[in-house]
């Protein structure tokens, strides 16, 4: 699925809701967090044995949106699908999911459209 796109709208958490410090800067294509689906309600990563991550973290570009974010405000973003072995299957219309930045959660988001190859 090598420069597939999913349309989706995204909603980055404030410092105080244990988000980033700053909104990330969208005009370059240079942030590549990775998403997990499941409910926009997670705030933690799931974890198993002490420290193993026990979730299927998809990694993405975040190619176009607002120049500028605001924290709680919903954004409608295009994310590039970054590695054609990967199974993005999950990130259909419809899908809710987390934004991560390692383990962290930084966000949440919901899938509008996904768009073919480009």
């Amino acid at each position: 699925m090598s420069s597939a796109t999913v349309l989706t709208e995204v909603v980055f958490l404030s410092p105080a809701d244990g988000g980033r410090q700053q909104p990330p800067v969208l005009t370059s294509s240079t942030y590549r967090p990775h998403v997990v689906v499941q409910d926009r309600q997670v705030r933690q990563a799931r974890v198993r044995d002490g420290n193993v991550v026990d979730e299927e973290y998809l990694g993405v570009t975040f190619l176009e949106g607002p120049k500028e974010l605001r924290f709680g405000e919903p954004a409608k973003i295009l994310l590039r699908l970054n590695y054609p072995n990967v199974d993005y299957s999950s990130l259909c219309v419809g899908a809710s999911f987390t934004v991560r930045e390692g383990a962290k959660v930084v966000g949440h988001g919901i899938v509008l459209e996904t768009g073919g190859a480009g």
